[in-house]
């Protein structure tokens, strides 16, 4: 009996003891598990962002429209090269020649109208108020001498006083006619004041103003290359009719190019100044563009 309880009592002790043994040795066997070594690397993060956007010409000059006109030709086709002043296309605007036919009408009028207020009177009209002015003073001087011959006659009972008083009377009609004459005269000399010559003046400077900016206007109708390059783009065709500050044509010089990217809100703080992409294109597979980014976005803006 003695012993059974023994043997009892070695299997308490055996389980008392065997088992927290046994759970610390698993727990550690456990934990070497799951434990992974491995050696430390640099090695660059690539991070994906698939997006849209527009690739465009770093260096470009964009051609405008400087009149509303037509476009009745163009002498260059897209993708060819053009030098610099070399004719792009030609324009023809209706409008502006009907208004620089009118423009130089209404000139050619006013320098006549201008002409008479600031010359003075023609010079047909003051010889005949010269002529006539000449000629009554010459019947006057002749009348002057006659009436002192009656006076004379008179004083010595020769003549009547009658015939002295009608040469009196002739005399001073005479006289009459000449103040008359002078003041023709000098209302033609004064004729338009200052100010109406100023304005005269003022109107014809204005015409040929206006004539002038017509002739520059016309002149854009001849539209040339600003610099030489390879035509981008024709935004215009043979005959369709474009408007004052209208896109005709993009020119760039071949070589660099940038992407615009669309890039979703979530995505941007991925996104730095100079850092480095590589760009693949779907329309392209395997091709692959390297670059850095020059300018983020300042905000977010619905597309």
């Amino acid at each position: 009996m003695a012993r059974k309880y023994q043997i009892l009592l070695v299997l308490i002790v055996v389980i008392l003891f065997g088992t927290p043994l046994a759970m610390y040795f698993l727990s550690k066997e456990s934990d070497n598990s799951q434990m992974l070594l491995g050696k430390a690397v640099r090695r660059e993060i690539k991070v994906v962002i698939s997006t849209n956007g527009k690739i465009e010409p770093v260096d470009r000059s964009d051609v405008y429209a400087h009149i509303n006109a037509t476009v009745r030709q163009i002498f260059m086709k897209e993708g060819s090269e053009i030098e610099k002043g070399r004719p792009l296309m030609q324009l023809e605007s209706e409008q502006i020649r009907t208004a620089l036919a009118e423009a130089k009408t209404a000139l050619l009028q006013e320098k006549r109208q201008a002409r008479v207020v600031l010359s003075g009177p023609s010079k047909e009209e003051m010889t005949a108020v010269d002529s006539s002015l000449a000629e009554y003073e010459m019947q006057l001087d002749q009348l002057k001498k006659d009436l002192a011959v009656e006076e004379s006659l008179l004083k010595k009972g020769a003549t009547t006083r009658v015939a002295v008083e009608a040469l009196q009377k002739e005399r001073d009609l005479l006289q009459l006619r000449i103040n008359s004459t002078e003041k023709k005269k000098q209302d033609l000399l004064s004729r338009y004041s200052p100010e109406e010559k100023e304005w005269e003046r003022g109107k014809v400077s204005e015409l040929t103003k206006q004539v002038k900016l017509l002739e520059q206007q016309l002149q854009t109708e001849s539209v040339v290359a600003p610099e030489s390059g390879l035509i981008y783009s024709l935004s215009v065709k043979q005959g369709s009719y474009v408007t004052k500050g209208q896109l005709l044509a993009e020119i760039y010089q071949p070589g660099k190019i940038q992407l615009q990217a669309y890039v979703d809100e979530p995505d941007l703080g991925g996104i730095a100044k100079d850092q480095q992409v590589l760009i693949e294109w779907d329309g392209l597979a395997g091709r692959q563009w390297t670059g850095k980014v020059e300018k983020t976005a300042k905000q977010v803006v619905p597309l």
